[in-house]
């Protein structure tokens, strides 16, 4: 049974349950795109992993307590999530195998380039590469089967990123709504793309989401919005 996702629909929502595991602020949490699961990450150094089917967390937590853990995304597998670090003089982003809903786990890779925190990952919906971007200013892509950057984009300014629903094409968000608008397969040539977004309540924006083929303000009803804090977190 399908059922069209419109205001009506969204407004008769109600909360199905409340997980309170983590003992500090939530500060990522992504949908796997086609299994019923849930992964968290907190600034308590904690990732944890749910069943959203069931409603119920599985098995056991995640610690990250070297690196910290933040801008955590699931990869198209069930058993592997990227994150980024939030602690200590390293900014690389970390590969994690998981086994048995996260029993037990493992690093496979670790993502090296940035010189600053990464401030978002956005994995691409129809192959293995993804997107990072810091605040050294710089979008590096990868490929999640390599720990090799695979190109290097270097912004005015710190930078979010986001991949459409098709995963052809990546946006970069930049200072003051600037928006610029690459092929995800012939990014060498530059942006297709150039054009800005503003709001009533914000010149910058930290992130992009994509709705079909669309970018627009988030005040409008539709797909981009942001503020930067006035200091790095």
């Amino acid at each position: 049974m399908q059922v069209a996702l419109n205001d009506e629909v969204v407004r008769g929502f109600k909360c199905g349950r409340v997980f309170k595991d983590n003992t500090q602020q939530i500060n990522s949490l992504d949908f796997h795109r086609t299994a019923d699961l849930l992964v968290t990450a907190s600034h308590d150094d904690v990732l944890y992993l749910y069943d959203t089917a069931q409603g119920t967390r599985l098995l056991t937590e995640v610690p990250s307590r070297k690196y910290g853990a933040q801008n955590v995304v699931w990869t198209h597998s069930t058993e592997q999530i990227l994150f980024a670090s939030n602690k200590g003089p390293e900014h690389d982003v970390r590969l994690l195998s998981l086994e048995s809903g996260g029993a037990s786990s493992r690093f496979v890779t670790y993502f090296k380039g940035h010189t600053a925190r990464v401030t978002k990952v956005a994995f691409n919906p129809k192959n293995d590469t993804f997107i990072t971007a810091a605040q050294d200013k710089e979008v590096r892509l990868w490929d999640v089967r390599s720990p090799q950057c695979q190109a290097v984009l270097t912004c005015p300014c710190q930078a979010t990123v986001a991949y459409d629903q098709q995963g052809l094409v990546f946006a970069v968000g930049l200072d003051n709504g600037l928006i610029k608008l690459f092929d995800a397969g012939n990014y060498d040539s530059g942006p297709f793309e150039t054009f800005t977004v503003r709001t009533a309540h914000s010149k910058t924006y930290t992130m992009i989401v994509w709705q079909s083929s669309r970018i627009q303000p988030h005040s409008s009803g539709a797909y981009c919005t942001g503020t930067r804090p006035a200091t790095p977190q």
